[in-house]
């Protein structure tokens, strides 16, 4: 038994996922053709991504959830999408550590606070990994490159360049934020609200994991026992 209890708690550290130690800033966006945007504060508190504890800011709300780069084997969905960005925004995921195998969403957007082009939409994208994986979103049309949620893919491999973000809300919930600089740029406007993704899962992936591990192990003293 305790040979069990080690092996499920090592895979859970395996799973920890390479979460980022460091502090966040998020600044006030500017306007959008004249139009206030929404900051990411204000966008995971709207009842389309659910009721979160009022932090009073959008760095205070980065600065109290983990942040992570990428997250584990399993299937997830996207319930909507938040857009304040000049850029095209062309998102999905890929397997951890090969920014070669990107696979992007494909979904059907339907806006529910729409300023422009951009606002808040719902969608679905329904996908599953079996192997570990991050966000990135594909801005190459405009010129501003490729940003993914593992940093040391981006341009510097910190939080000083344009990047992608996963807080984690939950062990079932998620907030991928990405952030709209051009490549070798220095960060641009470091709003965070420039596509914002609503990431969830209905049971645990490390759960599900670890399940899968210890019946494998009662599975194989079964047959043992058997022969």
């Amino acid at each position: 038994m305790r040979k069990v209890l080690i092996f499920g708690a090592a895979l859970i550290l395996v799973l920890g996922l390479a979460i980022a130690a460091q502090a966040v800033t998020i600044n006030d966006p500017w306007p959008l053709n004249g139009v206030p945007e929404m900051n990411l504060y204000q966008i995971v508190q709207e009842p389309l991504f659910g009721s979160l504890s009022n932090y009073g800011s959008s760095t205070n709300f980065a600065n109290s959830y983990p942040i992570m780069e990428t997250l584990p084997v399993g299937s997830y969905v996207v319930d909507a999408y938040a857009k304040y960005a000049a850029f095209t925004q062309n998102p999905g995921f890929y397997p951890a550590g090969n920014s070669a195998a990107l696979k992007y969403f494909s979904p059907t957007y339907t806006p529910i606070f729409p300023v422009g082009n951009n606002g808040i939409y719902a969608t679905n994208f329904v996908f599953s990994s079996d192997q570990q994986f991050g966000f990135f979103d594909d801005n190459t049309a405009n010129g501003a490159g490729i940003k993914y949620t593992q940093l040391d893919l981006n341009w510097n491999g910190d939080l000083g360049q344009s990047n992608g973000l996963i807080f984690q809300i939950s062990p079932t919930h998620w907030i991928v934020a990405f952030e709209d600089g051009a490549g070798a740029n220095s960060l641009g406007d470091a709003d965070y609200n420039d596509l914002v993704l609503d990431v969830r899962t209905p049971v645990p992936p490390s759960i599900l994991l670890m399940g899968s591990g210890l019946l494998g192990v009662i599975g194989l003293r079964f047959m043992r026992k058997r022969s």
